[in-house]
C-alpha cells in the first residue's frame, strides 16, 4: 500500500528527509515513481522560512476555500477558447500577453495592432475578448511594446524586435492608445495590465519613473472612459533576489510626474511567480512571502496580489513524465491559493498551448479540471514543501503528496 502523506511526514520527522528519501528510492512501491534526481536547492531565498523543521517547511495550515476567479490561463493561439483534441481548460480569467491567434507573431501587444500611427488592427484580438467575455470570464488585457515608430529608441534591439521595449517619444501617443482600446472594449475588456516584467531589460528599458508616469497616464485615460476597469501594476519577476525586492519597492515609490507615486496609480498588485526550475517550486512560497511583506511596508496590503504569469520549465511538461506532469499541474494549482503571509487571489499560467510551456494531452487537462474543482469544493487546511521532494498538502480532508523531483 502506498505511503500516506501522514506517515510520510512523520517518516521524514524521525528519520529526517535525506534518509527518509532514501529508504522510499529503495522501496519504490511507497510512493511511485522514484527513478529520480534529488538534489538540494542551490538558490537562496532572502526570507528564511519560519516553520521548518526537518527539511519539512510549513507553508499554509489555516481554512482557505479558493474563489471561481482564482483560476487564470494564459494561451497563445486559438485552440482553448473554442477547444481543441485534447479538451478544454476550465478558466475564469484569461490574460493576453503574447496572443497570436494563431499568426506567426504576437497580435496583442501594442506595437502589433497599431499598424502605423492611427491605424488599428483590432481583429485577432477581438476573436480572443468576444469569445472569452461570451464565456463570462475576466479579461486581463496587458499594454506592452512600444510601435518603433513612436520609440525613443527605434533601432535598440529586444528580443526579436527593436524599438518596442524603450517608452515612446511622446507620451500622447501611449495616451491615444490606451484611450482607442478603453473605448472599443469598455464593459469587455475588465483589466489593464500595464506592460511586461519591468525588471527585465528584454521587456522594458526605460526608467522606473517613466513607468510610473506611464502607469497615471494609462490610469487616468482609461477610468475616465471605463470607470469599472481595474489597472493591475507592472509585473515584476524573480523576487527571490532581494535586488528584485529592492526594484519592487523603488519602483511603487517611483514619482509619476506629477504629484504622486507609482502605487497610487493601481488597484492591483502584480507578481510573475517564475522559479529556475521544478525542483525550486519552493521559491513559489518564497516569492509570495517576500512581496506580502513588502506590500505590509509600502501601505498597500489592503490591494489585492495577482500572479499574472508563471508556469512550468526545466523541465517543460512535454519532457515530464505523465505521473511528474500530474504532480506539477496539481502543485501549480494550488501552491499559490494559501500561504501564511496571504497567498495570492488571481494565478494565471502561462502558455497552456505553447509548444514547450503546454500542456500535453486530454489526462492533462482531466488533471487541470479535476484539482480546479477538489480546489473549489474543499478547503485548504495545510500545505508543506518538503526538502528534495515536493509538496503535500490537505484539501477538503484529502491528503495530497506531490513528487515534483525529475523522474526517467
Amino acid at each position: 500500500m502506498p505511503l500516506s502523506r501522514r506517515d510520510f511526514l512523520k517518516m521524514i520527522g524521525v528519520l529526517g528527509v535525506g534518509f527518509a528519501v532514501s529508504l522510499i528510492v529503495s522501496w519504490p512501491k511507497l510512493v511511485p515513481p522514484l527513478n529520480l534526481d534529488a538534489k538540494k536547492s542551490i538558490i537562496p531565498s532572502p526570507s528564511t522560512p519560519e516553520a521548518t523543521q526537518d527539511g519539512i517547511t510549513n507553508e499554509f495550515s489555516g481554512i482557505k476555500r479558493v474563489k471561481e476567479d482564482y483560476f487564470g490561463a494564459h494561451y497563445g493561439g486559438s485552440a482553448l477558447v473554442k477547444g481543441s483534441k485534447i479538451g478544454t481548460v476550465n478558466r475564469n480569467v484569461v490574460r493576453t500577453h503574447d496572443y497570436t491567434g494563431g499568426s506567426p507573431v504576437w497580435r496583442a501587444r501594442w506595437s502589433r495592432i497599431e499598424t502605423s500611427p492611427g491605424t488599428y488592427d483590432w481583429s485577432l484580438l477581438d476573436d480572443l475578448v468576444n469569445a472569452e467575455h461570451a464565456l463570462g470570464h475576466s479579461i486581463v488585457h496587458t499594454l506592452t511594446s512600444c510601435p518603433p515608430f513612436y520609440s525613443a529608441r527605434p533601432d535598440e534591439k529586444c528580443g526579436t524586435e527593436y524599438g518596442v521595449c524603450a517608452p515612446p517619444s511622446d507620451l500622447t501617443k501611449w495616451d491615444s492608445y490606451c484611450e482607442a482600446v478603453a473605448t472599443r472594449y469598455a464593459g469587455r475588456i475588465t483589466h489593464y495590465e500595464i506592460w511586461n516584467e519591468v525588471n527585465v531589460r528584454q521587456f522594458w528599458t526605460g526608467s522606473k519613473k517613466k513607468m510610473s508616469e506611464m502607469v497615471r497616464r494609462a490610469s487616468q485615460t482609461i477610468k475616465n472612459i471605463d470607470p469599472s476597469a481595474k489597472i493591475i501594476a507592472p509585473a515584476v519577476t524573480g523576487l527571490y533576489k532581494e535586488s528584485n525586492l529592492k526594484f519592487f519597492v523603488d519602483l511603487m515609490n517611483a514619482p509619476d510626474n506629477a504629484t504622486g507615486v507609482l502605487k497610487d496609480w493601481v488597484d492591483i498588485i502584480n507578481v510573475h511567480l517564475h522559479t529556475p526550475n521544478l525542483k525550486r517550486f519552493d521559491l513559489i512560497f518564497a516569492q509570495i512571502k517576500n512581496i506580502r511583506e513588502k506590500m505590509i511596508d509600502l501601505k498597500i496590503n489592503d490591494m489585492p496580489l495577482w500572479n499574472t504569469e508563471y508556469s512550468c520549465k526545466d523541465p517543460f511538461f512535454k519532457n515530464m513524465t505523465p505521473q511528474l506532469r500530474k504532480n506539477a499541474i496539481q502543485a501549480l494549482l494550488t501552491i499559490p491559493a494559501a500561504h501564511n503571509s496571504g497567498g495570492c487571489d488571481v494565478s494565471i499560467v502561462y502558455g497552456l498551448d505553447n509548444a514547450n510551456y503546454g500542456l500535453v494531452d486530454a489526462d492533462d487537462v482531466q488533471t487541470w479540471n479535476d484539482m480546479r474543482r477538489n480546489l473549489l469544493n474543499g478547503d485548504v487546511t495545510s500545505i508543506d514543501w518538503i526538502r528534495d521532494f515536493g509538496v503535500s498538502a490537505v484539501i477538503g480532508g484529502k491528503e495530497y503528496l506531490w513528487d515534483l523531483r525529475r523522474q526517467s
